[in-house]
């Protein structure tokens, strides 16, 4: 490389023989450079601060030091270190030399300050994620202080809260000490707006969060701090200086608590822990993206939410398409056993009509409806099948199809005009006016249940944005009414169609009935979905009958244990092993964490 001084037109050519690339465990990175006329080496060393300055000599390192890196570190600038070292040795000898052998007694050189400015969405991402109770978490490698100055700009660490510190001290020993609270304003320039301050100082003291470093977390992984490794994980906020295999540890433990875990991650140290999350999202096309199902084209957390509304999207989408399959062949079925107790049943073509023309449409277009475009909703919708609320919803679905046909088949029964059903007859017709009431009914309830379990907002866009869907159930309405009002002679001999006669005004006011039993019937069934089963059994009865002491979701338990009792943390006190109390319930919050791409 080639380089000019400003003193002077010659220019200054510099040789790189070795380079050891960064490495998070050893936090530093070195370079062997020779200028071209020296007879010596020189070895250049960057790295965090308080790696560079162990490595070099006492006396080359300022007094103040510790001071002077704390007060850039509390206002959130991002600091390295640089060292250098003079070697003279034979060309041969400097190709082998191990790495520790060039990295120490060096010359401390200074700091190297940078700022860490946030990207213009991560405040508004993270408040939308706390909005929809999920947890927001910063794992990363740089130091402590200026993740935490982060972490507090962007809203991940509420004002309010107040942050300690697990800090492992001389003698081995792990305490919960405060972070001290220092106002920061710090100013950015915006060239639109001028110049910006934002205030980011704690005020209040509100709820306790956890802050630890890679020297503390590697502590807290021995049996006996077993109780503590837990409340670091539920009431941890920040971790800094982790190294990439624990950055992987964390991710695996807090699925052992019951955690649903989502990790972003931009770099090559990120791999682990995007591999072992359950939802690894990479924000840049390099090594992350390979160990990552997901690589974001926007290399910030923005896209984080439309992750979570897809992955409920879909959700939603198997079980509302699970239910309509299995409430479909639920209602083909009572219609045939109510048939059956007359020795009748539906025709073949009912069948195919039914099967073909109903059923398969829906269902086909019945996934089609995109992901909601508002904000996330607090509230995660059902995850499993085999739980109370979509086996109560099939349920009460099947009792009010039970309800309306046998109405129908009874209520045809009571009209003057009424012909029974004579199954001794030779004729091959095995319909009869019964055959007209309940098929004609059963064939409004599929279209309501269509409509019913395709929900729309707040996981999915509403019924009308899905056209293809929307177009089927307008079509197949209209097909509905007019088999059962006025169906041309040609289609009631396909469908073996025993009508009520049509000079008869009771029994044309009869066929308007069924079409008033089947609003009624959607009716009774928006207001089961939406009503009973949505809002009474699964946002009011489901919480109260969740026991967290039983529950998978360990942390529950163990938030509930931290909320309650009033002498957590015990600051600056030897920490022992602390056996759990008991506790009140708590809303029980999904996960979601971040590294410091923010």
């Amino acid at each position: 490389m080639s380089y000019f001084r400003q003193d002077e037109t010659t220019p200054l050519e510099i040789g790189i023989l070795r380079q050891f690339p960064f490495e998070s465990s050893l936090q530093r990175m070195c370079v062997v450079t020779k200028r071209l006329g020296d007879k010596h080496w020189d070895v250049y060393c960057k790295g965090s601060p308080e790696k560079i300055a162990s490595l070099s000599t006492p006396e080359s390192v300022p007094s103040n030091f510790n001071v002077e890196l704390r007060s850039y570190t509390d206002q959130g600038y991002r600091v390295l270190a640089l060292a250098h070292r003079p070697v003279s040795m034979a060309y041969h000898k400097i190709q082998k030399i191990d790495r520790e052998d060039l990295e120490c007694n060096l010359q401390f050189l200074g700091l190297l300050v940078m700022e860490n400015r946030l990207k213009p969405e991560t405040q508004s991402i993270i408040d939308q994620l706390k909005q929809a109770n999920i947890r927001t978490i910063m794992v990363t490698g740089d130091n402590l202080l200026t993740a935490l100055s982060v972490a507090r700009e962007c809203g991940l660490i509420a004002r309010e809260d107040s942050v300690v510190q697990l800090r492992q001290t001389d003698d081995d020993n792990l305490c919960y000490e405060p972070t001290t609270p220092v106002e920061v304003s710090r100013k950015f320039e915006d060239k639109q707006n001028g110049t910006v301050t934002v205030d980011v100082g704690p005020l209040d003291a509100g709820r306790h969060v956890v802050a630890v470093d890679g020297k503390s977390w590697a502590a807290i992984q021995e049996d006996d701090h077993e109780d503590l490794l837990r409340q670091v994980l539920v009431r941890g906020a920040v971790f800094a200086r982790m190294k990439p295999d624990q950055k992987q540890q964390l991710i695996t433990h807090l699925q052992d608590l019951g955690y649903y875990v989502g990790m972003c991650g931009d770099g090559a140290n990120d791999c682990g822990a995007l591999k072992a999350a359950h939802a690894g999202i990479s924000l840049s096309e390099a090594e992350a993206s390979v160990a990552s199902p997901f690589t974001s084209k926007d290399p910030n957390i923005s896209c984080v939410p439309t992750i979570v509304k897809e992955g409920r999207t879909a959700l939603v989408t198997s079980f509302g398409v699970f239910k309509y399959m299995a409430a479909y062949s639920l209602t083909q079925f009572v219609s045939i056993m109510i048939l059956y107790s007359i020795d009748s049943n539906l025709s073949d073509f009912q069948f195919l009509y039914i099967d073909l023309f109903l059923i398969t449409v829906f269902a086909i277009f019945f996934g089609r409806t995109h992901s909601f475009k508002g904000n996330l909703h607090p509230t995660s919708p059902p995850s499993s099948l085999m739980s109370i609320t979509p086996i109560m919803s099939l349920l009460l679905h099947l009792a009010l199809v039970i309800a309306v046909q046998t109405f129908c088949f009874f209520y045809v029964q009571e009209q003057s005009w009424f012909v029974p059903f004579n199954s001794t007859a030779l004729e091959e017709n095995i319909t009869g006016q019964e055959n007209y009431a309940v098929f004609c009914v059963s064939q409004f309830q599929y279209i309501i249940l269509a409509v019913v379990f395709s929900r729309g907002p707040p996981y999915r866009q509403p019924l009308y944005t899905n056209r293809y869907l929307t177009g089927a159930l307008v079509i197949m309405t209209i097909s509905s009414l007019y088999i059962t009002l006025w169906p041309h002679d040609v289609l009631v001999n396909w469908l073996e169609l025993v009508m009520p006669p049509a000079d008869d005004s009771s029994a044309m006011f009869f066929r308007y009935q069924i079409v008033i039993i089947a609003a009624i019937n959607s009716l009774l069934a928006m207001f089961i979905e939406y009503f009973i089963v949505d809002y009474l059994m699964y946002q009011k009865v489901r919480p109260k009958m969740h026991n967290i002491e039983k529950s998978k979701k360990k942390f529950l338990a163990i938030e509930a244990n931290l909320k309650c009792d009033k002498t957590w943390p015990p600051l600056e006190v030897p920490l022992r092993k602390v056996a759990p109390e008991e506790g009140n319930r708590i809303v029980p919050q999904p996960m979601v964490q971040y590294q410091s791409s923010l």
